[in-house]
């Protein structure tokens, strides 16, 4: 059984799709094809004196990367000090594309793994604790999403073109490479257009190395309503937990 699990395990890597980087003089060029932002997976709460009440704290997703050979992981290194991807994810919010954070995706991670997995929550749920430790949500906001969706959209930066031109500094907190639980902040609420995408990054010096490349599919939140819940309509903290609950004052 040892065997067959091993055997499967090296004929999935073998088999997952690699990505030529193409090379030219002091510059480089990866053209991605079909990558997919694969799947989007809600997150609730439920809150109330009884956990019958379920809002909406984010989502999970699931993204694919582009996988290159070793050897040309090794030539990025020696030619122009790439060691990484940079993943970014922006929210439209009022028509405007608003940054919520970026992450560093290892090329020495890279043997590993094809999918990587990441949350986005609100604010408040990214800092709190478990679900079921709370009754009432944090600050009120007890909104639910009932639409979760992949939409595909036109793909104008389709490319990771490696140049000097596109070396700068990159801007913002990042946030260091996790297999499947790192967690991103949307805001107040979740609802909105996020987009995802990838730079060839320098992760010591923080620096972006290439031209920025678009997934061509976004994740769509949307149908967005107030849920209210029985007894915290005059909650305002920062989240009432379940042992303080014999505590609060509960409207009647």
């Amino acid at each position: 059984m040892r065997a067959i699990l091993i055997f499967l395990l090296l004929t999935s890597q073998s088999c997952q799709k690699k990505h030529e980087v193409i090379r030219y003089d002091r510059k480089a060029k990866l053209k991605p094809q079909q990558l997919e932002v694969s799947k989007v997976t809600p997150v609730s709460w439920n809150m109330g004196k009884d956990g019958k009440f379920e809002i909406t704290k984010g989502f999970q997703v699931k993204l694919e990367v582009p996988k290159i050979s070793k050897t040309d992981t090794e030539y990025l290194m020696s030619q122009f000090k790439i060691d990484s991807y940079l993943l970014s994810i922006k929210r439209v919010v009022q028509g405007t594309k608003i940054p919520i954070g970026s992450m560093t995706i290892p090329f020495t991670s890279m043997a590993r793994l094809k999918d990587i997995y990441f949350y986005i929550f609100h604010y408040a749920a990214a800092i709190r604790k478990s679900h079921t430790e709370y009754i009432c949500p944090p600050y009120n906001l007890s909104f639910k999403s009932k639409s979760f969706k992949i939409k595909k959209v036109k793909n104008l930066k389709n490319e990771l073109d490696v140049s000097s031109l596109y070396e700068k500094k990159a801007n913002g907190e990042i946030l260091p490479f996790k297999f499947n639980n790192q967690i991103f902040v949307a805001g107040k609420r979740v609802s909105g257009d996020y987009y995802f995408e990838l730079n060839f990054f320098n992760s010591m010096q923080r620096q972006l190395k290439s031209s920025t490349f678009e997934y061509d599919q976004i994740v769509r939140v949307s149908s967005e309503s107030k849920v209210s819940i029985p007894g915290c309509e005059t909650y305002k903290g920062d989240g009432l937990l379940r042992h303080e609950g014999k505590e609060f004052k509960w409207k009647r």
